[in-house]
């Protein structure tokens, strides 16, 4: 996640591609974002930014968030400047997704559906770099497969996507 986002800042003429086979869309934009940010803005980060985020910076949280997460959060909004810069990074992140220079995704897909997909995405020209988060949960459902060991198809996917 952090190359990532420092390729996407570092190349702006370039289009990542992000694709997690892990968490879902909304955990991988909140970790990311936290990446990018790159501030400390408290004790637990990812709360602090899920609930700014979510809350769009009204003073309230939802009611399952730990006491001493809610007293870390109100100290994040009193404090203008450390919400400035953070309000400031948090645009930059979103425009990077907008501008499509930062493309994220969340997915199953065995590699078959995997590389057409990769394919579409370089031919309307949203893919320069393709950064995988799990790469080893990628599934390939031919028989050729079956036979080999778990490196040796996961060889066998890389060289695929590399080709692609």
């Amino acid at each position: 996640m952090n190359l990532a986002c420092r390729l996407s800042e570092r190349y702006p003429e370039k289009k990542v591609l992000f694709i997690s086979y892990e968490e879902s869309l909304e955990n991988i934009e909140l970790n990311m974002l936290n990446v990018f940010a790159g501030i400390p803005l408290g004790k637990n980060n990812r709360e602090i930014i899920s609930n700014f985020t979510q809350e769009e910076g009204l003073r309230q949280v939802a009611p399952d968030v730990l006491d001493s997460d809610k007293e870390d959060y109100f100290k994040f909004l009193d404090n203008g400047f450390l919400k400035k810069e953070f309000s400031e990074v948090k645009s930059e992140f979103f425009n990077l997704i907008r501008e499509s220079r930062l493309n994220i995704q969340q997915m199953d897909y065995p590699v078959d559906k995997l590389i057409s997909y990769v394919k579409w995405m370089k031919r309307r020209g949203l893919c320069d770099i393709l950064m995988f988060d799990y790469i080893q949960l990628i599934e390939d459902d031919s028989d050729e497969s079956l036979r080999k060991s778990r490196d040796e198809v996961l060889k066998s996917i890389c060289l695929r996507l590399k080709d692609s």
